[in-house]
C-alpha cells in the first residue's frame, strides 16, 4: 500500500525502545495525533516536535511508520526580492566563468565565510526575533551581508569589466 499525505496536532508522544537497521540505531517515538493516527517515526536523533505542534507527514498503514514532510523553506521578506535580484546577476550555467571571474569568485566567496566567523559578526547573533520565531540571521548580520554584496558586485564591475 502506497503512503498517503497527513496533517495535524500532535496530542502525545511516547519514546519506544530504539531499533537498529543496517548497521544504524534510530529512535523510535509513537507520535499520537488528533486525528486518531499513532504512527511510529524512526530519527537519528530526538524527535523535533513537541505535543501541540502541527504537522506533515506521510504514512505507510501497513507497518503504521511515519515519515515527516517538511515545507520548502521560506526566505524571510527582505530576502525574497534579493534572492530574485541574485538570480539574475548570476551567469547561467551554460556560460563559462573566464579564469579571472572564477578567481574573484573564489575570493569573495572566501573573504565572505571569513566575515561570518568574526566577533563582529557572530556578536549580533540571534535565535528569535522580536516575534519569537526562529531566525538564522539576525536583521544586522542580513545588512552587513547585504553590504558586502553590494561592495563586492562595484568592486567587481569597477575592476573586471573591460573599459568600452
Amino acid at each position: 500500500m502506497e503512503s498517503k499525505k497527513y496533517k495535524s496536532t500532535i496530542s502525545k508522544l511516547t519514546a519506544k525502545a530504539d531499533k537498529e537497521f543496517s548497521g544504524n540505531n534510530f529512535k523510535v517515538t509513537q507520535v499520537f495525533l488528533d486525528n486518531g493516527h499513532n504512527p511510529d517515526f524512526w530519527s537519528n536523533g530526538q524527535f523535533p516536535f513537541k505535543e501541540g505542534n502541527v504537522i506533515e507527514y506521510t504514512l505507510d498503514e501497513k507497518y503504521n511508520k511515519g515519515k515527516l514532510s517538511y515545507p520548502h523553506p521560506k526566505f524571510p521578506e527582505n530576502m525574497v526580492n534579493k534572492k530574485d535580484q541574485m538570480k539574475k546577476s548570476i551567469p547561467s550555467q551554460s556560460s563559462q566563468m573566464t579564469q579571472q571571474e572564477s578567481i574573484a569568485r573564489s575570493v569573495g566567496f572566501n573573504n565572505a565565510s571569513q566575515l561570518v566567523l568574526t566577533d563582529e559578526f557572530q556578536k549580533y547573533n540571534i535565535d528569535k526575533d522580536d516575534d519569537g520565531k526562529e531566525v538564522m540571521l539576525s536583521k544586522r548580520q542580513i545588512k552587513m551581508l547585504d553590504q558586502v554584496v553590494i561592495s563586492a558586485n562595484v568592486i567587481y564591475k569597477q575592476l573586471l569589466i573591460k573599459p568600452e
